[in-house]
């Protein structure tokens, strides 16, 4: 099935498989941004979850990807969701996601492992610039490091002002807190070392997703297959009408039959004379149409983000 709010995703790196070595990360997102590497990171064919067959690598000593600045950054007080599936190697000092700029700066957002602790998830989040007014390292773990050696699948939503922490669907944390993240200049680190300290994450990742005006999970989930799906997929039209025969003036149920989930309907009807839309209902799923005497043909086009088909049954 392919996804729904891919319209939303900003940002989707490490989730194309690339071959061993590869050191060009291309984003899978609609706006296509431009992400850069640092250090030595690169696609490793070594290991990878199930449904990859490589897998982004970075050995701890400042490797890590990065994207300018964007307005798409500037999530203010709406709904988002960042995710990716991460296997450490070694716990090392990282952020998860940051535009801390590599200086100790109030960063938008900065979500980190291992500091305070090994292996401990901290959430730090500032709406002013000058202090970390909204999440001041708030321990998000649940009491429960990250593992080392074990592919995990980590999410971090906003939905309103309730904020989600989750590890392999299952929440590790959750609180309530409101305030417009600040917005920032400085580019987005992906996994990244820690405020330039120059070193990061000792392990590998695959399929970082950021998706803005969406909170994709509110409740426990298993997450999706990798890699993720891309788009929506056009309908494939098909429908009934019944009964199909009968003394007039006949009344018949459209039923839609389509595929890959349509958002929108149009039936139209002809009796040889040229296609119009049925007189009642004709951008409803499911109609009831009345038909005069004659012989009709009837069609159904559906529609999605992805785009439209149009089936027709004729006489």
């Amino acid at each position: 099935m392919a996804d729904p709010y891919f319209a939303n995703v900003v940002l989707l790196v490490g989730n194309d498989n690339a071959p061993d070595g590869t050191t060009t990360f291309v984003d899978q997102s609609t706006s296509a941004k431009t992400v850069t590497g640092a250090g030595n990171v690169q696609y490793d064919t070594s290991s990878a979850p199930t449904g990859m067959t490589s897998s982004i690598l970075c050995d701890g000593t400042g490797d890590f990807l990065t994207s300018a600045d964007s307005t798409d950054w500037d999530y203010g007080a709406g709904d988002f969701t960042i995710e990716f599936t991460v296997n450490y190697s070694a716990l090392s000092l990282t952020t998860l996601y940051s535009q801390d700029g590599g200086a100790a700066v109030f960063a938008p957002l900065l979500w980190s492992v291992s500091f305070g602790g090994a292996g401990r998830i901290r959430i730090f989040a500032s709406s002013t610039g000058s202090s970390w007014d909204i999440f001041n390292s708030v321990q998000t773990d649940g009491g429960v490091a990250m593992p080392t050696g074990a592919w995990v699948h980590f999410a971090l939503v906003r939905s309103g002002t309730t904020w989600y922490q989750w590890r392999n669907g299952v929440l590790d944390w959750t609180a309530s807190a409101a305030g417009t993240l600040m917005s920032s200049t400085n580019a987005m680190g992906l996994i990244n070392d820690f405020q330039g300290g120059g070193g990061g994450l000792n392990g590998r990742y695959v399929s970082y997703r950021v998706t803005t005006g969406v909170a994709r999970y509110t409740e426990p989930f298993t997450p999706s297959a990798l890699p993720y799906e891309l788009g929506v997929t056009a309908p494939v039209a098909d429908f009934s009408m019944t009964p199909l025969s009968g003394t007039a003036p006949l009344s018949s149920v459209g039923t839609d039959l389509s595929t890959n989930t349509p958002t929108s309907w149009l039936w139209e009807k002809n009796d040889g004379s040229g296609w119009v839309n049925f007189d009642t209902g004709s951008t409803d799923q499911n109609p009831t149409e009345t038909f005069t005497a004659g012989t009709w043909s009837v069609r159904l086009t559906a529609t999605n983000a992805g785009g439209a088909d149009t089936e027709t049954k004729t006489d």
